[in-house]
């Protein structure tokens, strides 16, 4: 499966109002989550190979596509609630909170003694995440 194949299924995906694509060879199952923000994007949910052999965990991934998941609402949007949870930008957004800004300038005063403000804190993290 090549990029134009992605762009191609999830472009009429996006056009048509559906937020998912499955794009397949018969050995190699791939799916997407279309986004339509700003911008239409594919997100790769998962993708399951079924050569040489199948695991528990594919087993699991192809549930999430066979008419049972499609039918039991919520399985395949909590997978990808999942997916993205963990992607770059969920964890930077995640970092970036006041929340965690205070606890690292807490963690620095109590470790070098030295005070810094909320705002010093997150312009370093910022670089740091944002701008390596």
């Amino acid at each position: 499966m090549h990029d134009k194949h992605v762009f191609q299924a999830t472009s009429y995906g996006a056009y048509s109002g559906i937020r998912w694509a499955l794009l397949s060879n018969l050995s190699t199952w791939r799916i997407y989550h279309i986004s339509t923000h700003d911008i239409v994007t594919a997100s790769l949910v998962f993708s399951v190979d079924l050569l040489p052999a199948v695991g528990l965990d594919d087993c699991e991934r192809l549930l999430l596509i066979s008419r049972d998941g499609m039918t039991r609402k919520g399985m395949l949007e909590k997978r990808w609630n999942e997916v993205s949870a963990l992607t770059r930008a969920s964890m930077v957004r995640s970092i970036l909170t006041e929340d965690v800004i205070n606890r690292v300038r807490l963690v620095i005063k109590r470790d070098t003694g030295c005070s810094f403000g909320n705002d010093e804190i997150q312009q370093v993290m910022e670089d740091i995440l944002i701008h390596p």
